[in-house]
């Protein structure tokens, strides 16, 4: 636990306690889910955006087209499966 507190306290882009993940899962759990807003909220996370990028990118989804921006990779993957990335993501850090 020790390990944790300190690892947050240096790291700036420590997920785990964010306002980004705090965000999307309301956003997740709300009637109407908008792209854009949720890619708003990625984008103040440089971490997160380039987390995001670099996962829709990956051999696993075979896009033969390099994706930059974060609204077209939301769309590629689906609105549950990038907040499904995110939190994973605050898991691993």
């Amino acid at each position: 636990m020790e390990f944790l507190l300190r690892r947050m306290q240096r790291k700036s882009d420590f997920p785990a306690l964010s306002q980004s993940v705090r965000s999307i899962n309301a956003m997740a759990q709300a009637s109407n889910k908008d792209i854009s807003h949720l890619a708003g909220v990625i984008v103040k996370d440089f971490a997160l955006t380039n987390k995001i990028l670099k996962v829709v990118n990956s051999a696993f989804y075979g896009s033969k087209k390099r994706i930059t921006d974060v609204k077209e990779a939301i769309v590629r993957i689906g609105f549950n499966q990038t907040r499904s990335i995110v939190l994973g993501l605050s898991i691993i850090q």
